[in-house]
């Protein structure tokens, strides 16, 4: 059994020991379950997950237990469309220009899932929220925020990996469309293609 961080924080979350390092992608991460553990040395672990990072194509950044961005990976800068500073207070839970919950409003930083998973303790799992970049295009993405634990089970910061959905609902947007316009014996039947489902959890960012 995999102890979680101290305290309140809720199991479902993702685990980082030495055997799971190598084989983690974006999905493998919102599936582990027992709380982000660094195991052993502190920075060392920090480095390898950092590393890790590096390598997912997705975007993700990590923030410390008072919400300053302390790392972000390239893709992550794509996503955000600007390069926050790292440990800046006007960068604080996010390097976003600004966020959108599913449904279209307008939702501050202190909203985020970052800042949730910081302060509620817990993880927060395949929740959809829209950023807007600096140039004004909106992109749509599934977050992943989980809080990350050290070697005695004290809360260190949070993880956050966001899978980009853009293009997965322009796609399902243009088959509906399609579908909608079509002989109904020509219209594909329900269900036929994939569709990402909505978190009730829309009320709030990654």
């Amino acid at each position: 059994t995999i102890a979680s961080c101290r305290g309140s924080v809720r199991p479902g979350t993702i685990v980082l020991e030495s055997s799971s390092r190598a084989s983690m992608d974006p999905q493998s991460v919102s599936r582990t379950t027992g709380g982000l553990r660094l195991a052993s040395s502190l920075p060392r672990d920090l480095v390898e997950f950092r590393r890790l990072l590096d390598r997912l194509p997705a975007a993700a950044y990590m923030c410390d237990v008072d919400g300053m961005i302390t790392y972000f990976n390239r893709h992550a800068v794509g996503v955000w469309g600007r390069e926050p500073k790292i440990n800046d207070p006007e960068d604080r839970f996010c390097g976003s220009f600004k966020l959108y919950s599913a449904d279209g409003s307008a939702i501050t930083h202190r909203e985020c899932w970052m800042a949730l998973a910081l302060r509620e303790r817990k993880e927060f799992n395949g929740c959809e929220i829209i950023i807007e970049r600096p140039d004004g295009r909106r992109v749509t993405v599934l977050a992943h925020a989980n809080p990350i634990c050290g070697e005695t089970g004290e809360m260190v910061g949070a993880g956050h990996v966001r899978l980009d959905i853009t293009e997965q609902q322009r796609a399902e947007r243009t088959t509906d469309a399609v579908a909608a316009t079509s002989p109904a014996e020509l219209r594909p039947p329900s269900g036929a293609h994939g569709r990402t489902g909505r978190s009730s959890r829309s009320r709030a960012a990654w």
